[in-house]
């Protein structure tokens, strides 16, 4: 136990009964349970088959496996590392039979999904996108409510049950469940065969779980289970880096846990081995303005050489240009991250790294911004107000927002203002669509004589688009893609600030499109060593030298679909995760801007100790 804390051999000696070791980042938590696993199985003879190690990833596992083989100096073992989904598919194998065959494919389900929609759907009720549903199902799984507790964004709740409903009957036909029923499957069948839950109770006599902040419902009922009646579990997380709301995860599920384990043992490791005292400071400052956690106290344990610093930039060019800088004065490619919101940043900064040609890596899939659908969008509506949109401009606008128009009800004519007199004549007894109609055609010419920034912003407020948008991305959850949404409206508006005439713009976007798409003279290349290009979501577990921090500001970070109390308590819980992946150098940055485009900086930076 040589170079152990206090609070770490406290945690790596706990033997029988509930314990929660509540583990800041970098104060060894993996360790901890390497350690602890080493300890039950060579120092109090525990079967080594009676233990089992839960994690959320593969990664995870295997390295937890791989350090726990080193530090007993073994090649294989009987202990049990896997994830919530491996685990309990292999109890439900096991005692029950159930294959892989049976867990539907991605696509099968969408597929069926979308055939279940086509067949429910009237032709006066907007179709969701297909994916949309799938992701609410899916969330509304991983939270362990019925389908008729669970109030959706893509569809009003008795309609959206009837989806669900079809949608399990349908795979039930097929002897088929998907990769969410998995964990709900395993609960159910436990509950209902005692027996069979008596032998995986006996079989597992000691679990431990990693990242317990992480945990959903349906995956914590059947821990609960399983470790009864001895009780003997070891959660090892952070409440501070419960970021998954939109997996199921609730950071009430770690903060009550005294609820359901009245006699639990809570053990606080208080040492940060990861940052300089600068960053620690910044990181615990910031998340101590959150109401609903674990009050925690840590201390620094390396030196304190490096720094973590604010920069206000006046214009997005300037915050670039700070950030490339500061990245060739460190001179450490290897050892640097530049952690954004979303994955619009890592696109931004992967063009502004390669125009400088500083390499860089990243897992996340890098695009062009013009060519993303919600330029397209606003192309096609800006073509369609100046009378040289073709048929697939409209269709592409039509319903963008809904106005009850069906493809079959548009002819298949050359330009898309001649189909909507067409249009007119086929929905002449529907009142409805008939003045949508007549509200869509005075959008337009509402928007001819604007210049081209003027008409973005029409668009933007006038039409419904951004309405359009917040129900397409926020009705699946996928926060990050509708702020990079909202953000390329944006994007574009401020591009056509220097342009008065929309046919220009339109042929300027058009040709920015073609040039990014090619990228024949220069093209953007990933390399195997670099600065890590990397989200904030995706940055949960890494760990970097020199870590930068840009586009601080709000309706980024927070994003501008936070409101509630806790879901501005979650986007802060966001930062402090980005924030403490730094070891030695910390450079945050944000855009204050005035005037009618302008930015403000994110109200979070009033809560690091720097702006005080």
């Amino acid at each position: 136990m040589n170079q152990i804390s206090k609070e770490q051999s406290d945690a790596i000696r706990h033997l029988a009964g509930p314990c929660i070791v509540i583990a800041p980042p970098g104060s060894g938590k993996t360790f901890v349970l390497t350690k602890r696993i080493s300890y039950l199985v060579n120092e109090r003879g525990i079967n080594p088959s009676s233990v089992l190690v839960i994690t959320f990833t593969r990664a995870a596992a295997l390295e937890m496996k791989t350090r726990f083989l080193k530090e007993v100096n073994e090649e294989d073992t009987t202990v049990t590392f896997g994830t919530f989904h491996s685990v309990f598919y292999m109890m439900l194998r096991t005692s029950f039979g159930t294959r892989g065959q049976a867990i539907i494919s991605d696509n099968d389900k969408v597929e069926l999904l979308d055939s279940l929609i086509r067949s429910l759907f009237l032709e006066d009720i907007e179709k969701p996108e297909v994916f949309q549903v799938a992701a609410e199902i899916s969330r509304m799984k991983n939270m362990g409510v019925p389908s008729s507790e669970y109030r959706p964004q893509t569809m009003d709740t008795e309609t959206f049950a009837k989806v669900y409903d079809r949608y399990q009957s349908a795979m039930a036909n097929k002897n088929k469940f998907d990769y969410d029923d998995l964990i709900i499957k395993c609960r159910d069948e436990l509950q209902t065969h005692p027996e069979t839950l008596k032998y995986w109770q006996k079989r597992f006599e000691y679990i431990l779980v990693d990242e317990f902040q992480d945990i959903n419902k349906p995956q914590f009922d059947i821990v609960k289970m399983l470790a009864m009646p001895q009780n003997n579990v070891f959660f090892v997380g952070d409440d501070d880096q419960s970021i998954y709301s939109f997996r199921g995860a609730n950071p009430k599920t770690m903060l009550d846990i005294a609820n359901d384990y009245p006699d639990i043992r809570k053990i606080y490791l208080k040492k940060n081995y990861r940052s300089t005292n600068s960053i620690l400071n910044m990181g615990t400052e910031l998340i101590s303005h959150n109401v609903d956690r674990f009050k925690k106290e840590i201390e620094c344990n390396t030196s304190d050489l490096g720094y973590a610093s604010f920069a206000c930039l006046p214009t997005d060019e300037k915050q670039i240009e700070t950030v490339v800088n500061q990245i060739l004065k460190w001179k450490d490619y290897s050892n640097t991250a530049i952690i954004t919101r979303n994955n619009l940043g890592v696109t931004k900064y992967a063009h502004a790294l390669s125009a400088r040609g500083i390499p860089f890596v990243t897992s996340q899939k890098i695009s062009s911004p013009y060519s993303h659908p919600v330029v397209q969008d606003v192309i096609s509506y800006l073509k369609m107000s100046v009378g040289c949109g073709k048929l697939n401009d409209l269709i592409r606008i039509i319903n963008k927002p809904y106005r009850g128009v069906v493809r079959k009800m548009i002819p298949d004519v050359v330009l898309g203002n001649e189909a909507i007199d067409y249009i007119f004549a086929n929905y002449a007894s529907d009142a409805t669509v008939y003045s949508n109609m007549m509200m869509f055609r005075k959008q337009l010419q509402n928007m001819r004589g604007f210049s081209p920034f003027a008409a973005i912003n029409y668009i933007k407020m006038g039409t419904g688009y951004m309405d359009y948008l917040r129900k397409k991305y926020q009705g699946s959850n996928d926060e990050e893609g509708y702020e990079e949404a909202v953000h390329i409206v944006n994007l574009l508006q401020d591009m056509s600030k220097n342009t008065r005439d929309t046919v220009d713009f339109i042929n300027r976007m058009e040709q920015l499109g073609e040039d990014k798409n090619n990228q024949k003279e220069h093209p953007l290349k990933k390399t195997k060593e670099g600065v890590a290009l990397v989200t904030m979501h995706g940055s949960k577990g890494l760990e970097y030298e020199n870590v930068i921090l840009p586009d601080l500001n709000d309706h980024t970070i927070p994003g501008r679909h936070a409101i509630l109390p806790s879901q501005i308590e979650e986007e802060r819980r966001i930062l402090y995760v980005a924030i403490t992946r730094a070891k030695q150098n910390l450079l945050l940055t944000g855009i204050h801007k005035k005037g009618e485009q302008g930015k403000e900086l994110s109200r979070f930076i009033q809560d690091l100790p720097q702006m005080k």
